[in-house]
C-alpha cells in the first residue's frame, strides 16, 4: 500500500519570523496554498532538499471539509517496532508490519514501509524523523464523507499510538483523496518531537495500537472524555520520554491521576458529586480511584528509598503515610515555596524522586488502561524482574 500511496506530499513549507508568526504551505503538485501559525522554530524546508530541521505548524483555513473524499491516506512518522500481518509488494519482497482494524462505520490499513530496518539506524543515529508507515482510512460501506466526520476516528487513532508509543507519532500528514484525485491535504500535528525510544506499558513484540484502538474510540466518543484524555495522554508522553527529569514529571503524573479520578469518579460513574469532589483531599481522590478501579497501590518491595521515606513520614494520628500521601506531598512541596518546603525539599534523594516518578508512570497508564476498558495483558513497569513484567490487568480479575 506504501508504494501506492507514494510521499504524502510534495510542498514546500515557509515559516516566516518566530513562533506565533505565519506559516504557508504551497503544494507542488497541486498548486494550492495552505496557511497557518508557527509553532515551532522558523526554517525554510521542502521534500527536495533533504532538510531535516524540525519545524512544526498547525494549517487553518484549508477546504479539508469543503470536499468529500473517499479514503484518507496518513502518513505516520518514527514508529519503529511495529510488528504485523506479512505485506508483499509488486516483486514479491515480504516484510512485517501490516494491520487492518474495522470498527463502527470505519477500517483502516496501516502498513510498514519496505525499507523500515535503513530508516531504524538513521534514526537511532539522527534522532531525527521518518515516514516509517502509511495508512488508509475509508467507510465501511465505501461511502463518500467529510473530513470532519472521520476527526474523531483520526484522533482516537492519534491518542492510541501516543499511549502506546510515549510519542507524537501521528498520523503527521492527511491527505484527502476523492475517485484517485488528492483534493486536501492536512497538516495538524502540532507538538513534533525528535525520535526517541520510549518504554511504556505495551509488551515487548506487541502493536499495543490493535488491542486499544477499538476501546480507545468508544471511549472517546464522549467528548468531555475526549478532552480529559488528550490532557492526561499528552502530559503521559511528556513524562515517560523525559523520565529523567523526574521533579516536573511527578507534577505532569499527579495532574493526570486527579484528572483520571475526577472523570471516573465525578463524570462517568457519579460516586461523588462536584461540592464532595471539593472537599476531598488530593491524595484522597486518588487513593479512592485506584481502590475503585482495583489497581494496587502498595510499594514494591525493591522501591527501598520509597519505603525508608515512608518509615520516617507520619500523617495524622501517627499513621505511617501512604505512597499516594507521599506522592502528594512531593507534588506540593515541588510546586509550592516557602522556607518550610524549601527545606523538605531539599531531603528528597534523587532515589525517592526517581521511584515516585516510576511509581506514578505506572499508576498513570493503569488508570488510563482502565478508563477506556482495557482487560489484556500489558508490561507493569515498578516489577523488578523484566521476566515478571508481563501481567494481566489487575482489574481484569475483579
Amino acid at each position: 500500500m506504501h508504494g501506492e500511496i507514494g510521499p504524502a506530499a510534495r510542498w514546500i513549507a515557509a515559516l516566516e519570523g518566530r513562533p506565533g508568526g505565519k506559516f504557508k504551505a504551497e503544494s507542488i503538485s497541486s498548486g494550492n496554498i495552505y496557511t497557518g501559525f508557527i509553532t515551532n522554530s522558523p526554517v525554510h524546508w521542502s521534500e527536495d532538499s533533504g532538510t531535516r530541521e524540525s519545524a512544526t505548524g498547525v494549517v487553518t483555513g484549508s477546504s479539508c471539509n469543503r470536499h468529500p473524499v473517499d479514503r484518507l491516506q496518513l502518513h505516520f512518522i518514527n514508529i519503529c517496532d511495529y510488528s504485523g500481518d506479512p505485506v508483499r509488494n509488486a516483486v514479491d519482497r515480504v516484510w512485517w508490519g501490516g494491520s487492518e482494524f474495522a470498527h463502527g462505520n470505519w477500517r483502516l490499513l496501516i502498513d510498514t514501509v519496505s525499507h523500515l530496518e535503513e530508516l531504524q539506524s538513521e534514526l537511532a543515529r539522527s534522532r531525527g524523523f521518518a515516514f516509517t508507515h502509511a495508512g488508509l482510512l475509508q467507510r465501511q460501506d465505501g461511502r463518500a464523507f467529510r473530513f470532519h466526520e472521520a476527526k474523531p476516528f483520526l484522533e482516537a487513532i492519534e491518542l492510541s499510538f501516543a499511549f502506546s508509543y510515549g510519542a507524537l507519532v501521528g498520523p503527521l500528514l492527511c491527505r484527502g483523496v476523492s475517485e484517485g484525485v488528492p483534493v486536501f491535504i492536512d497538516v495538524s500535528q502540532p507538538h513534533l518531537k525528535d525520535y526517541r525510544k520510549t518504554r511504556t506499558w505495551r509488551p515487548p513484540s506487541s502493536t499495543g495500537v490493535g488491542h486499544i484502538l477499538p476501546l480507545m474510540v468508544d471511549a472517546t466518543a464522549d467528548p468531555v472524555v475526549r478532552r480529559e484524555l488528550r490532557h492526561i495522554i499528552l502530559w503521559y508522553v511528556e513524562t515517560a520520554r523525559y523520565s529523567t527529569y523526574v521533579e516536573g514529571g511527578i507534577i505532569l503524573l499527579h495532574s493526570c491521576l486527579e484528572a483520571l479520578a475526577w472523570l471516573h469518579l465525578v463524570h462517568r460513574e457519579k460516586y461523588l458529586t462536584e461540592q464532595a469532589w471539593g472537599d476531598l483531599k488530593a491524595s484522597d481522590k486518588i487513593s479512592l480511584l485506584l481502590r475503585v478501579c482495583s489497581i494496587p497501590a502498595e510499594t514494591p518491595p525493591h522501591f527501598r528509598s520509597l519505603h525508608s521515606a515512608a518509615r520516617g513520614m507520619t500523617g495524622k494520628g501517627n499513621h505511617t503515610k501512604s505512597t499516594v500521601e507521599l506522592l502528594t506531598e512531593a507534588r506540593n512541596k515541588l510546586v509550592h515555596t516557602s522556607t518550610e518546603t524549601k527545606r523538605i525539599r531539599d531531603q528528597f534523594s534523587s532515589d525517592l524522586l526517581r521511584e515516585l516518578s516510576e511509581l506514578s508512570l505506572w499508576l498513570v497508564e493503569a488508570a488510563v488502561l482502565h478508563a477506556i476498558g482495557f482487560k489484556g495483558d500489558c508490561r507493569c513497569r515498578i516489577r523488578e524482574s523484566l521476566a515478571d513484567q508481563l501481567m494481566r490487568v489487575p482489574w481484569s480479575a475483579a
